[in-house]
């Protein structure tokens, strides 16, 4: 069985669950804002030492895939006052545990997404981090049955999830610190309900 878990404290959005191990893992979200709440300078990707299969221009493409359906941020070509310049940084790493005995064998893999993004403008400096983790198991008896695996796939929607934690985190700092909405406006749920 594949499971997707974001660990971030104040923001479990167990986004994803799937079936057996051979099924993959759907990623999805919702639209978070109405407007752009600021702009972003995407300056840097880094691809840290890890056990990653995806190139930072991969990463670059799934950053934007995950960034714009949020509607909240407006990426922009060069730096200005008040947008914030992004450097960020991602690594994954996996665990394969496989257990032998005399008419069946387990196995289990584990594969942990890390997502930092360094923000900064004229005011301020911000560290966000998103971390989403998928487990796998398998069991076979007499040579029959299922095999635990972890696909790209799989990575890349655990990239992508930790990527939304990290930003729901930024999102909800600075929708904390903007002016409360007029009276006539309405507020908008910063985790609406993911519909697949």
């Amino acid at each position: 069985m594949k499971v997707l878990t974001p660990l971030k404290l104040s923001l479990l959005s167990a986004i994803i669950f799937a079936g057996c191990a051979q099924r993959e893992i759907i990623f999805s979200q919702s639209k978070i804002c109405e407007a752009p709440l600021t702009s972003i300078y995407l300056q840097t990707i880094i691809p840290k030492s890890s056990q990653s299969t995806l190139q930072a221009n991969e990463f670059e493409t799934l950053f934007i895939q995950t960034i714009n359906p949020t509607g909240c941020f407006k990426l922009i070509s060069s730096p200005k006052d008040a947008a914030y310049i992004l450097n960020v940084s991602y690594e994954v790493t996996t665990k394969n545990q496989e257990k032998d005995e005399i008419l069946k064998v387990e196995t289990k893999n584990s594969l942990t997404a890390k997502v930092t993004l360094n923000l900064s403008n004229a005011k301020e400096l911000r560290q966000e981090v998103g971390i989403s983790t998928i487990d796998t198991e398998g069991k076979k008896f007499l040579g029959i049955g299922e095999e635990s695996s972890i696909s790209k796939t799989d990575e890349k929607n655990a990239i992508k999830n930790s990527i939304l934690v990290a930003l729901k985190s930024f999102i909800l700092a600075l929708q904390s610190s903007s002016p409360l909405p007029q009276p006539q406006e309405s507020q908008q749920d910063i985790f609406p309900p993911n519909n697949p």
